[in-house]
């Protein structure tokens, strides 16, 4: 089986010098990784190009055994991509359809996605209000719907950037806990963060996000 996600001395360019510089990674499927660093050392820049929304300088890419870009259709509907900056003017009840084309393209029939849908977003506490802004849903709350938005497609390969930064103890807890409860089982993660607390919180394996960082994560338990 071939990893879910490999990078091969991976280099991202920033302005004149590089966010990310000659970086290894090697996320087999349904492991748990993460890269962790201080604000600053490329969390961001590293999504980004993930997503194919910034070229790299040199280095490949592999997504689930195929040399491809964050653009490609096959890596879009088998990954899932979750940053901490979301969109706020999106109505919770347009997230909601999302959710369930995401679970159609997973697998689902559409009465089972829209079922999964609601039955996730009753026990998180979020179907109040469905033709509310996403924007007017607290912090905390608009992560989680968009947790569960990302998961209900199955993805083979989520990654996910400081998916709980700036948010207070208590609602760090909460999007984390989403994220443990609503990953499925064979799916792989890679967390971009700077905190360590929360690599553990999800039982990933730690490894430094430095310039220059060789890091392969091991399959988790």
């Amino acid at each position: 089986m071939h990893p879910a996600l490999e990078l091969t001395r991976v280099s991202v360019p920033l302005g004149p010098t590089r966010a990310i510089d000659d970086l290894t990674i090697e996320v087999p499927a349904g492991s748990r990784a993460a890269l962790v660093g201080p604000s600053g050392s490329g969390h961001t820049a590293l999504f980004r190009a993930l997503c194919g929304d910034r070229p790299v300088s040199a280095g490949a890419i592999r997504y689930l055994g195929v040399a491809t870009h964050g653009r490609h259709p096959d890596v879009v509907r088998r990954t899932g991509f979750l940053s901490s900056d979301l969109p706020q003017d999106d109505a919770l009840e347009v997230v909601i359809e999302r959710m369930i084309r995401g679970g159609v393209l997973g697998g689902l029939t559409g009465f089972d996605a829209r079922r999964q849908a609601e039955q996730q977003l009753s026990i998180a506490g979020l179907t109040d209000g469905a033709a509310r802004l996403m924007g007017s849903l607290e912090e905390a709350a608009r992560r989680r719907v968009r947790v569960l938005a990302t998961m209900l497609a199955r993805p083979a390969l989520v990654i996910l950037d400081e998916p709980a930064r700036g948010l207070s103890p208590s609602d760090r807890t909460a999007v984390l806990q989403t994220i443990t409860d609503a990953l499925p089982a064979t799916s792989a993660l890679l967390l971009l963060t700077s905190s360590p607390e929360d690599a553990r919180a999800l039982g990933a394996v730690i490894r430094p996000l430095t310039v220059r960082a060789t890091v392969t994560s091991r399959r988790a338990a």
